[in-house]
């Protein structure tokens, strides 16, 4: 025999708890979760309720901000103050030997000062050989017929 859930009615206190979780930057499915809703609850009720779908859009905006803020905040503690890799006891005395992460910090580094970024310039200044415009196509079909055609006419068949 299948046991069947427990129907948790919706309410305003469950969708703040809802949208507070997302606000924390938790994301849908743990913020349905802490607030007692199924996940499938949730994403029904934003297609069907405009004002849902408006505070779970601006709380989730938020949220994201946070867990960026927070990872980076992480990623700087590890580039900076590094991380315990090992811990050594000679004697009586323990050393511990920390990790540090270049990658971390010049991917920050590279964020907060442009002249770290690399430098690719994308403009093309040279001259375009065989290309194939194919306007208009709906198949592979048509497409390789007109390739086909385009080819002929550039060989002067």
């Amino acid at each position: 025999m299948t046991t069947r859930k427990k129907v948790v009615h919706r309410s305003e206190a469950r969708d703040q708890k809802f949208i507070d979780a997302l606000l924390d930057g938790l994301g849908p499915v743990k913020s349905a979760k802490k607030a007692g809703y199924s996940v499938a609850s949730i994403y029904t009720w934003r297609k069907h309720d405009d004002e849902f779908a408006k505070r779970w859009a601006e709380a989730d905006e938020i949220g994201t901000q946070v867990q960026l803020a927070t990872l980076e905040a992480e990623c700087d503690r590890r580039a900076v103050d590094g991380v315990v890799d090992k811990i050594i006891e000679v004697g009586d005395q323990t050393h511990k030997i920390m990790k540090y992460s270049d990658a971390l910090l010049m991917f920050r580094m590279k964020k907060l000062d442009p002249t770290y970024r690399e430098k690719v310039d994308l403009n093309h200044s040279g001259h375009v050989n065989n290309v194939m415009v194919v306007p208009g196509c709906t198949n592979i079909d048509e497409w390789e017929k007109q390739a086909q055609e385009q080819h002929s006419e550039m060989l002067g068949e």
